[in-house]
């Protein structure tokens, strides 16, 4: 659920969305965002495809990461120190909590305090947009994507890589409603979505 300091930006709902896509294009639909435990799980459902996400909250914004489906898909929350929260767990609806060594800059590795549930050995940052590749180890993905919160990255993984999705969602210009920038694996560019609630 919302942390303390995102007590404001509530993404459980019942949402209609409406967004382009990297590269171009665009969808519509419905896009569902129920509490499981401490984790968030989104479901698309729209002209574009079917999709679920995991999300978790910081800064003020909520971070998601997307694919076809969750078997191999995951998100952590890096801080420049080290500090990591991620799911998935093997308790679903659970959030881990580790430390990893920074050993450069955007760049990490497990070490003796890190937790063992932790799906990565190595994460590593590049480029110089603000949506950036990641490169991990040891884990059920060798890249990611990551979108930047203050002091930290946002990482998504999944798979497939041309299938992963990462949304960083903040409060919309409307009242009520939220807006995402996106990425999506294998394009550079980002893409926006809205969600407005259903009636």
């Amino acid at each position: 659920m919302n942390g303390p300091e995102d007590a404001n930006l509530l993404l459980v709902g019942d949402w209609e969305v409406e967004a382009t896509v990297p590269g171009g294009g665009s969808y519509t639909g419905r896009v569902t965002a129920r509490p499981v435990g401490a984790v968030v799980e989104v479901e698309w459902d729209t002209t574009a495809g079917r999709y679920l996400g995991l999300g978790l909250p910081v800064a003020g914004a909520w971070f998601v990461a997307c694919g076809v489906d969750r078997e191999g898909l995951g998100l952590a929350l890096v801080r420049a120190d080290g500090t990591v929260r991620w799911v998935p767990t093997a308790d679903r609806g659970e959030v881990g909590e580790t430390q990893l060594a920074p050993t450069g800059v955007r760049r990490w590795e497990a070490g003796a305090t890190t937790a063992p549930g932790f799906p990565f050995d190595t994460v590593a940052l590049a480029g110089t947009r603000y949506l950036l590749e990641a490169q991990m180890s040891g884990g059920p993905a060798g890249r990611g994507l990551a979108l930047p919160f203050p002091g930290g990255q946002a990482v998504a993984w999944y798979p497939h890589f041309g299938q992963l999705a990462i949304l960083r969602y903040g409060a919309g210009r409307e009242p009520g409603t939220l807006e995402a920038v996106w990425g999506l694996g294998g394009h550079r560019s980002l893409a926006a979505e809205t969600l407005r609630p259903l009636d």
